[in-house]
C-alpha cells in the first residue's frame, strides 16, 4: 500500500484529513440543500441557517486544529529548552565538583612541599600590607628625599 494512502495515526496530519473530510461533507450538504430548496421553496431558510451553522463549525474546527498544532510545537520547544537548562546545570555542577576534587588533591599533605623556616629575606614586610596606595607613595617619596639629601652630604 503506498504511503500516501495510509491513514495517519495521530497529530496535525490526521487533523488535516479530518478537516478535508469535513470540507467534502460541507460541499455535499450545500448541493443537497440547494436541490431541496429548489424543490419545495419554503424550507430553504432553515437549510441556509443550517448551512451557516455548519460553516461556522467547520471554521472553528480548523482553528482548533491550528491551535492544537501550535500547542504541540510550543510544548516541544519547552521540552528542548528544559533539557538545555538541565544540561547546563549538570555541566556547572560537574565543573564545581571537579574544582572541589582538585582542591582536595592539593590539600592532601603528600602534595604539599616540605615546610622549612623562612629566612629574613623571604619574610613578608609589614609595611603597607593594608594601607592605601596614596600613603605608600608619600612614604616612598619621603624616603627618596632622605636618601637624596644623605648622598649629597657624603660627596
Amino acid at each position: 500500500m503506498p504511503p500516501s494512502l495510509k491513514a495517519p495515526r495521530s497529530g496535525p496530519a490526521k487533523m488535516k484529513l479530518n478537516s478535508q473530510a469535513d470540507a467534502e461533507k460541507l460541499t455535499e450538504t450545500k448541493e443537497a440543500l440547494q436541490h431541496q430548496g429548489d424543490a419545495s421553496g419554503s424550507p430553504r431558510k432553515g437549510l441556509e441557517e443550517e448551512l451557516r451553522n455548519k460553516q461556522a463549525l467547520f471554521k472553528k474546527s480548523s482553528q482548533v486544529s491550528q491551535l492544537q498544532a501550535e500547542l504541540q510545537r510550543s510544548e516541544l520547544e519547552n521540552k528542548k529548552l528544559r533539557r538545555e537548562i538541565e544540561d547546563g546545570m549538570l555541566k556547572r555542577k560537574e565543573t564545581t565538583n571537579s574544582f572541589r576534587n582538585v582542591a582536595k588533591e592539593v590539600d592532601e599533605p603528600a602534595m604539599l612541599p616540605t615546610k622549612r623556616p623562612r629566612t629574613t629575606q623571604e619574610q613578608p614586610t609589614t609595611l603597607g600590607l593594608h594601607t592605601p596606595s596614596s600613603i605608600l607613595i608619600k612614604r616612598e617619596r619621603y624616603f627618596e628625599r632622605i636618601l637624596a639629601k644623605g648622598s649629597g652630604d657624603r660627596g
